[in-house]
């Protein structure tokens, strides 16, 4: 899997993240949950997200399921082979292939 290759605190989504949604921010770091921060230039980055977003961009693993995950407004998304799936309580299932960690 490659790293990203994006300034954090250039990214809007994670920047907001930081300052307008700090509860949330500060509740996955505590916790050292994964955050998915959507690349800058993606279709989505010029989308105006709201706390919901946000906390759909938390993810805290299932212990019992590798791979799998709840957001932290309690939906399910699974990650393999490097590709993002959403998953029950999602309007749509989405696909985010090209993830990348750190």
């Amino acid at each position: 899997m490659q790293s990203y290759d994006e300034d954090l605190f250039e990214n809007k989504f994670f920047v907001n993240l930081q300052s307008k949604y700090a509860e949330i921010y500060n509740f996955a770091a505590d916790n050292r949950y994964m955050i998915c921060v959507p690349r800058t230039g993606h279709s989505s980055s010029k989308y105006l997200y709201t706390e919901e977003d946000y906390r759909n961009h938390i993810l805290i693993p299932v212990d019992d399921t590798p791979g799998t995950f709840k957001t932290a407004n309690d939906k399910e998304v699974t990650i393999q082979s490097g590709v993002i799936t959403t998953g029950q309580g999602f309007k749509d299932v989405r696909n985010v292939s090209n993830a990348y960690t750190t």
